[in-house]
């Protein structure tokens, strides 16, 4: 048995790219492509069906149904060192189990067995890293790849919903969900996280990738340009290119159909998703990107009440087409313009998202994937008086404290005028809530204006009881989940 790093390192190409197979339906689409310059992992069962040079499991009972056909499909099985058992973590290591376990046995004999330390064992047996996991193995699959260096991978087969391809229809009723999650979309979470902490370049190989997100940038709103990035990249399970839209005339920044980070199938059209500076992300945006081809060639969110979709300056919008035309539409609604402005004559037509992608000034967790802070004198970076102002500010903090912003692009949007003087205390505190801030950076904030002339909305000296009761609330739960956080984590 190999330390799976050990041999990737000994042995791996780390510029060579990698193609993930799960049992979800895009599987069935391997045919169309030239596998040969990926290197193959294949998830469980799908080993059965292609050969691969990794084939990765987590549970003993995969192993076992795979028995007859593993030797002679996969190059090396990849397995954590405690393998589960019946999709519970299991408290017997490979070390206990090997000698009296046939396919582990040969595979161990021909030195064809790798393991790893999952992030759900009882204990920690190698020198690390720790591979994370929480529902499903395809998480676990991207985090040892990542981990390893690799800097591309793409997927057939892991999908969201809740169905396998043709292949796998004898599995359906004895694996399929198996281990009581709703769905597999839940994968989506681990996977962003590894794309956020290693910068690995992940997407399915059958969609476009990155996904472009084009925002509106101005001296004025670079802060919250730079929090908005953190938030998308924070729940993004593609990988995001961003690009900043100055005017009109601007659209340099999206890459051309020959650029090599543009990676369109053939008869694929061209795509991106705009975003205002003053928006939040809480989404994955796969769930924009991914959104089937209609005839529209402009899709937003609707209305809270989904009664029609919104066109004047839409939260988020999904641009598909090509050439000039395309180019010029991005950058019209990167800067704001709504869809049924004379700069659309007669409109364009626009296909539906879900209203939880268009929430302005409104959120409720679990149905809000965007937020958008709309009214300007109210914005989180210029006043403490918006309601929803601890959540940008709880980004913010988030970011710097994973070094994704740093202190001294804030220290110069206060300097310049842009932001209000008490993000500094709030960040140095590492607290969203302004409850607990002092009095003299609320006297600072209500001698701020902005150098554009607007002038912010005022919080006050003194919150609002009510307010005040629900950041104590907050600030209490946030305390409290970091606590649990440090008593569960499993060191790296």
């Amino acid at each position: 048995m190999e330390h799976f790093f050990d041999w990737f390192w000994r042995c791996g190409e780390p510029g060579r790219p990698w193609l993930i197979l799960g049992k979800g339906p895009s599987f069935a689409l391997r045919e169309r492509y030239d596998l040969s310059r990926f290197h193959l992992l294949s998830l469980n069962h799908a080993v059965r069906e292609q050969a691969v040079l990794l084939a990765h499991m987590i549970d003993l009972d995969v192993i076992d149904a795979c028995g007859d056909a593993l030797p002679g499909q996969a190059g090396y099985l990849v397995l954590p060192w405690y393998p589960h058992v019946r999709n519970a973590p299991g408290a017997r290591s490979l070390e206990e189990l090997v000698p009296g376990h046939p396919v582990l046995r040969r595979m161990a004999g021909q030195g064809r067995l790798l393991w790893y330390d999952l992030s759900t064992a009882p204990r920690r047996f190698g020198p690390g890293p720790v591979v994370r996991a929480t529902y499903f193995s395809a998480e676990a699959a991207v985090n040892l790849l990542g981990l390893a260096g690799v800097r591309q991978v793409r997927s057939l087969g892991v999908d969201g919903g809740a169905g396998y391809s043709a292949d796998f229809e004898d599995l359906a009723r004895r694996t399929l969900l198996a281990n009581g999650q709703p769905g597999f979309d839940l994968q989506f979470q681990g996977i962003a996280r590894t794309i956020q902490r290693t910068g690995l370049d992940f997407a399915p190989l059958d969609q476009p990738a990155p996904m472009i997100v084009c925002v509106r940038s101005s001296p004025a709103t670079s802060l919250a340009e730079r929090v908005l990035e953190y938030s998308v990249r924070k729940h993004a399970s593609i990988s995001v290119r961003m690009h900043a839209i100055r005017s009109p005339a601007d659209p340099s920044g999206i890459p051309t159909e020959e650029a090599d980070e543009w990676h369109v199938p053939p008869g694929t059209e061209r795509r991106a998703i705009v975003i205002p500076a003053e928006a939040l992300v809480f989404g994955d945006l796969r769930q924009v990107w991914l959104t089937p081809r209609l005839r529209p060639e402009v899709a937003a969110p609707r209305d809270p009440e989904g009664s029609r979709v919104v066109t004047d300056a839409p939260p988020i919008a999904l641009v598909t087409g090509s050439g000039a035309d395309w180019l010029g539409t991005v950058s019209r609604i990167s800067l704001g313009g709504s869809l049924a402005r004379p700069g659309f004559p007669g409109g364009l037509p626009v296909a539906a998202l879900p209203s939880a992608w268009g929430r302005r000034d409104w959120f409720v967790e679990g149905d809000t994937a965007l937020l958008l802070y709309a009214a300007p004198e109210t914005r989180p970076w210029v006043s403490r008086a918006h309601p929803l102002a601890h959540l940008w500010v709880a980004a913010l903090i988030e970011a710097v404290q994973e070094g994704a912003i740093g202190l001294g692009s804030i220290q110069e949007a206060v300097r310049r005028g842009h932001v209000r003087p008490s993000l500094l205390e709030q960040v140095d505190r590492g607290t969203p809530e302004d409850l607990f801030l002092s009095r003299s950076a609320r006297r600072r904030d209500a001698e701020f204006r902005l150098r554009e002339g607007l002038v912010p909305a005022q919080a006050g000296m003194l919150p609002h009881p009510m307010l005040a009761l629900r950041a104590l609330a907050r600030h209490a739960r946030r305390r409290l989940g970091a606590y649990r956080r440090r008593g569960t984590t499993i060191p790296e």
